[in-house]
């Protein structure tokens, strides 16, 4: 969106652009219909909403290529009387895609998407010594506690805190936010607390800042915490990258003290009182004197079977003989999340309340910070706290989601306070979630930058590929990556020329983050691979979704095999070495490993590539270098298609980069096809008929008068979710009639079949077998992909399709549509299309069908396209648009033909009275099916998509 445009708008603020830390003009407006959700949702209103920019009018003022989708269109979602047996799959859009608009990422489309996003992924009442030493990995012993150790709380200072509150004053006609004496308060408790603690060796504290409705600077929204914690004292120079933690207040309430003798005995904290909180007696002088809610009761179970199993944890304790043997119960885990949960549509479908979200308006706001925290910097993970009134808890997020500490009440409790000041106070980055494998420059003790950071791999694999006539044993240990170790690497972070690290937006997702690296100098490193620009791209996928670095070595060996595939090598994204690990491996030291047992479909591993740096695609300076570009990643991914039969599954527009090189004395562009986290091989094209789609047919009923604004999505694909029950083995039916048709069909009402059969004797589990059969029902869950880019069929409803390599094919079609209707050459920049950011694919999915199929709707998407990239748009895009449509036409023919094959194979099996014609009609909606799909499938081929790109430009 040009600067020009907006110029005749609203004042305008700066936002970033498409996940990067670049700053772009955007009209400062918002939906009404976001606005709405907004409203609905929020349960608290003792704070305005975290942004800068006002929002002046709700109304959004559409830029001529960003027209809304016609109100005549059709509906979107399937009817809400479905089986279990059809029930729809995630529709998943990632957070960075889903929740930004004209204006940015706006508070209430992040809290909407949020509400969602950590559903199923919260724990709570996790025990607070716990937290502090597992989390913040604090050790008592820091504190020098002697027998006659005492802190003083000032209590002037919270008698100030008591009776405070927030207060809110009129300013310029609106109602603002203003700094209440209770924040105030609170800050000179914390600092009255600190100042009484004894030094550390060779430590510095960082500072407890009163942020005084400061924004923090970042990448993604603009937020104001009410309290930071950090190395930089200035609150006007706060960024999310560096910020260790924050904190939420919201006090409401002014409180009274009555009894003032017991009041100023309680801020009197001696060292006892504090041992005993970790000490080994805990369940029998138990010192947290718990502010019951009504909460509490129903997780008291749960809670202190966990809180007291640690009377251990003091190795000078030796347990007495007990009064009964313990029982032996069962592990809380962090398992599945219901069904119903995991669902991107509307809540009635499912028989949820609108605000089913585990998170209360006040949690949330804790919630959205942390996410922040993540979503920025190099972290495992992030931490903070919320102060309702005299209630805190603790909170931390990681790629799993959230865990809640116990509450105390810091009035009643204010050694636990002591406590948690304590751990912030001694200490140091990692303990707040900064990367362990990331150490800090000599002489530093805490992060203001990640420039020249040392990044050290404790080990890793070459990824040098073997010839091309090595063995089979050769190319299965490369494969693999399980040969000779490289042994102990280090690289230096370089963020010199504009060089700078990206994090991915959300919380529950692989997380992935991109650091550009150089080998350090006088390491093997630097042996390996010089002076070369490197990246480290960090990432924490489930563990049973198969390592990306596999099908890198895999493509790229079977690449260089083939004769005619060579040359295609340099199109392909290039590995120089890999390291992987499991969430509990010591070099990760992540809390989550020392909390509750973890479900092992939820399990997250973390692991690094290093490769070297490309370009992304709006660094272009000419439509020919595009169109070169799209050429080499469409031929490359053709030839990776041909020989492994592997498919990318997630093209878009961040995965498409380039690089220059010389060639006969000129400069030209190579591109490069990345990020093949989602890949899998896929034999299929398309045209076979498998028994599982018997049981989990697609849905074409839809209803009227639906409203997409309660709609939302998670993030990315291998965001944790619920098991799907699919219908039975993936066996092809063979000589035109269904499975045992050779037999006579059972005509019967249910109950009069053969008596059960007893089970067999069980078998010695196979790990291996238990490994595939996790990672192909997360095939059959998820469909995979980046919203505006994905194929039309595949954010329809119903059961999750098939990844074809039509549908990849496809997806390229749609990010160079996005890329000619946001680029702007002049800038280097990129806008958005509103209506292919939306929170709902399914929405996507209906404006993506109209941009096919309207004329009219194709031509104002591409209303701003810069007149020296239009040719790319009459010309080559829109004999793709022709294809591209048909393919969608075929797809609701081949949608109609499976539904009526399928009901006929239903009806015969379900039938009470002999059918003669039976077998002949079942055949023939059979063949209509079979037919639907080969004529599918050789519609939208490699030789089309060619002969449509490669139609020239004008010079």
């Amino acid at each position: 969106m040009s600067a020009s445009y907006s110029a005749s708008l609203p004042p305008t603020f700066y936002y970033p652009a498409v996940g990067c830390s670049r700053w772009q003009y955007f009209p400062s407006t918002m939906s009404q219909e976001r606005a709405a959700t907004a409203a609905l949702h929020e349960n608290f209103s003792d704070e305005e909403l975290d942004r800068v920019p006002p929002m002046i009018n709700r109304k959004r003022r559409w830029p001529v290529s960003d027209s809304p989708t016609h109100p005549h269109q059709p509906p979107l979602l399937p009817a809400k009387a479905v089986s279990e047996a059809t029930r729809p799959t995630p529709l998943r859009g990632s957070m960075e895609w889903s929740t930004r608009s004209t204006t940015g990422y706006v508070d209430p489309d992040v809290k909407a998407y949020l509400r969602h996003h950590f559903r199923g992924s919260v724990v709570r009442h996790y025990d607070v010594a716990k937290f502090l030493r597992q989390v913040w990995h604090f050790n008592i012993n820091s504190l020098g506690l002697e027998d006659g150790t005492e802190f003083h709380i000032d209590p002037s200072h919270f008698d100030n805190f008591l009776r405070g509150t927030w207060s809110k004053e009129p300013l310029t006609g609106n109602a603002t936010r203003m700094e209440g004496n209770a924040a105030i308060a609170f800050h000179q408790i914390w600092e009255d607390i600190s100042s009484q603690f004894p030094a550390g060796s060779q430590h510095q504290p960082m500072f407890f800042l009163n942020m005084k409705d400061r924004t923090v600077r970042g990448t993604y929204t603009k937020y104001k915490p009410d309290f930071g914690f950090s190395a930089m004292e200035n609150i006007k120079m706060q960024h999310w990258d560096y910020l260790a933690d924050c904190g939420e207040m919201k006090k409401l309430r002014v409180l009274q003290i009555i009894d003032r003798i017991k009041y100023q005995y309680r801020l009197t904290i001696n060292a006892l009182r504090l041992q005993q909180v970790f000490g080994p007696n805990k369940k029998r002088k138990r010192l947290i004197m718990r502010t019951r809610t009504s909460d509490d009761e129903e997780a008291d179970s749960e809670d202190n079977d966990d809180a007291d199993d640690d009377d251990d944890d003091d190795p000078d304790y030796t347990p007495g003989p007990s009064k009964r043997p313990r029982t032996t119960r069962k592990i809380p885990t962090l398992s599945h999340v219901p069904e119903a949960a995991t669902y991107t549509l509307d809540p009635s479908l499912w028989d949820e309340a609108d605000d089913a979200s585990e998170l209360t308006g006040p949690e949330l706001q804790i919630a959205k910070y942390l996410n922040e925290l993540l979503s920025h910097g190099v972290r495992t993970y992030a931490t903070g706290f919320l102060l309702q009134d005299t209630t805190m808890s603790l909170w931390y997020a990681d790629r799993m989601g959230l865990v809640q500490s116990e509450p105390f009440n810091v009035e009643t409790q204010p050694h636990l306070l002591l406590l948690m000041v304590a751990a912030h106070h001694y200490g140091t980055p990692h303990d707040f979630g900064l990367n362990p494998l990331l150490s800090l420059p000599p002489d530093t003790h805490h992060l203001t930058s990640y420039h020249n950071m040392t990044l050290t791999l404790p080990t890793a694999t070459s990824a040098i590929l073997p010839p091309p006539d090595a063995t089979s044993e050769t190319n299965t240990v490369f494969d693999e990556g399980t040969g000779d170790a490289l042994g102990s690497l280090q690289f230096q972070v370089d963020l010199d020329g504009n060089r700078e690290i990206n994090t991915a937006y959300g919380t529950v997702s692989r997380g992935t983050t991109i650091i550009p690296v150089v080998a350090t100098q006088g390491t093997p490193s630097a042996a390996y691979w010089g002076a070369s620009r490197l990246v480290a791209k960090f990432a924490c996928p489930l563990e049973t979704r198969q390592a990306e670095d596999r099908f890198i070595r895999v493509i790229r060996r079977k690449l260089n095999t083939d004769s005619k595939a060579r040359q295609f090598l340099k199109n392909i994204v290039d590995l120089k070495c890999s390291f992987s690990c499991k969430m509990e491996d010591e070099c990760m030291r992540l809390p989550r490993a020392m909390m509750r047992r973890v479900a092992d479909d939820v399990r997250r591993s973390f692991r690094v590539l290093v490769m070297p740096e490309y370009l992304p695609m709006e660094r272009i300076s000419s439509p020919h270098e595009l169109q070169r570009i799209f050429i080499d990643v469409v031929t490359g991914h053709h030839w990776v298609f041909e020989t492994s039969h592997i498919l990318h599954r997630d093209i878009s527009y961040g995965n498409i980069m380039f690089y220059r090189e010389e060639h006969e004395g000129e400069e030209r562009v190579i591109g490069v096809l990345t990020d093949w986290d989602l890949a899998e091989k896929q034999e299929e094209d398309g045209t076979q008929i498998k028994e599982d789609e018997r049981h989990r047919k697609p849905i074409i009923a839809q209803p009227s008068g639906f409203s997409s604004s309660s709609l939302t999505s998670l993030t990315s694909s291998d965001t944790q979710g619920g098991k799907e029950q699919m219908g039975g083995p993936e066996a092809e039916q063979e000589g035109g009639k269904s499975k045992g048709k050779g037999r006579k069909r059972k005509r019967g009402r249910k109950g009069k079949g053969k008596a059960q059969e007893p089970e067999p004797a069980s078998e010695p589990i196979d790990e291996d077998a238990l490994q595939q059969e996790a990672r192909k029902r997360q095939r059959a869950k998820y469909r995979t992909g980046t919203g505006p880019f994905m194929a039309w069929d595949l954010l329809q409803g119903g059961a999750t399709p098939i990844h074809l390599y039509r549908h990849d094919l496809e997806s390229f079609f749609w990010v160079l549509a996005w890329f000619l209707a946001v680029f702007d050459p002049k800038e280097h920049k990129l806008g958005i299309v509103p209506d292919w950011h939306q929170s709902s694919l399914l929405n996507v999915g209906a404006a993506k069908g109209s941009f096919l199929q309207d004329r009219d709707v194709f031509n104002r998407v591409f209303a701003k396209t810069d007149p020296a990239y239009r040719p790319l748009t009459t010309s080559h895009l829109k004999w793709l648009r022709i294809y591209i449509c048909r393919a969608k036409n075929l797809c609701n023919l081949e949608a109609a033909a499976s539904a009526a094959y399928f009901e006929m194979l239903d009806q015969g099996s379900d039938a009470d009275v002999e059918n003669p014609y039976w077998d002949d009609m079942l055949a023939k909606t059979r063949k209509d099916l079979i037919m639907a799909r080969t004529e599918l499938r050789d519609l939208v081929t490699f030789d089309m998509f060619m002969a449509a790109i490669n139609m020239p430009l004008p010079a």
